[in-house]
């Protein structure tokens, strides 16, 4: 039986949190342990997840939120501590309806040795789907304000490949994913170099470097419940989403050295134009 580790990383979402926590608990097939990380939340529910703990339930409260990656990766350590041989990442806000999910899952990337990251059809409430992923065009770069203009009238996610077709993919969603802890702990764990977006980039570009692949599989889905948050600070978040595309740029590349730079440059010119 796989060991599975399933790690939520909680910030400010109680509620969800409890929800993807109980979905989980259904999961049959699969020695599971789940450890929720809460990100240093402003809610005051700490001492309740807190009561959530037992001799297979972890919860780690964070004295300083550092990102996505910095938050996931004490759960990664905590699963390497438990001798886990894979660890889903999920949202809080993703539900795992099928109860043999992280079974079909895990049973995948035990048949399949190459297979350092795995991920899922990803169905959010209006219906669209979210997986598997890649990564935008060149030219999408440079004349990005083209591309927002097309995507805001599209009917599909940007970016999203077939999702009815199984097999090696370019990148998978951050949301709901499913890691080997052999190539985990290879790596180093994840890049905490970005506090927030370009994560799942940073991850594919990993994968590549050791040889080994992201695995898309059709057929089993998680749901995802995502709602836009209200009150956020939406300057904030265009700047942690150009900086980040700049660092996963410079540290991993992704169209070539000048496209690159030249891509660099447009990323520049967007925070100095706002």
């Amino acid at each position: 039986m796989n060991k599975v580790m399933a790690v939520i990383l909680n910030y400010n979402s109680y509620e969800d949190t409890l929800k993807c926590f109980d979905y989980l608990k259904r999961q049959q097939g699969v020695d599971l342990k789940v450890c929720i990380v809460d990100n240093k939340s402003s809610d005051g529910k700490q001492n309740e997840l807190r009561q959530l703990v037992d001799q297979n339930t972890f919860v780690i409260i964070n004295e300083e939120n550092k990102g996505f990656s910095a938050g996931n990766n004490l759960g990664l350590k905590k699963a390497a501590e438990e001798n886990c041989d894979y660890v889903l990442i999920i949202n809080p806000d993703v539900e795992l309806r099928d109860e043999v999910y992280l079974k079909k899952l895990s049973d995948l990337m035990n048949e399949d040795k190459t297979i350092a990251v795995a991920g899922t059809d990803i169905v959010k409430a209006d219906g669209r789907h979210q997986n598997p992923l890649r990564e935008p065009y060149f030219l999408e770069e440079v004349f990005w304000k083209m591309a927002i203009v097309k995507n805001k009238f599209s009917k599909k996610i940007p970016y999203v490949k077939n999702y009815l077709k199984s097999g090696c993919c370019k990148k998978l969603s951050g949301c709901c994913f499913m890691v080997d802890m052999n190539f985990i702990k290879n790596n180093g764990f994840l890049d905490e170099g970005v506090f927030l977006y370009s994560e799942e980039s940073i991850l594919a570009a990993q994968v590549r470097e050791k040889g080994m692949i992201e695995y898309y599989c059709a057929g089993l889905t998680a749901n995802h419940l995502h709602k836009d948050s209200e009150g956020i600070d939406k300057e904030q978040l265009m700047r942690y989403s150009v900086e980040s595309k700049k660092y996963f740029i410079e540290k991993y590349g992704c169209y070539g050295k000048l496209r690159d730079n030249l891509v660099k440059k447009v990323l520049e010119r967007r925070l100095k134009d706002r």
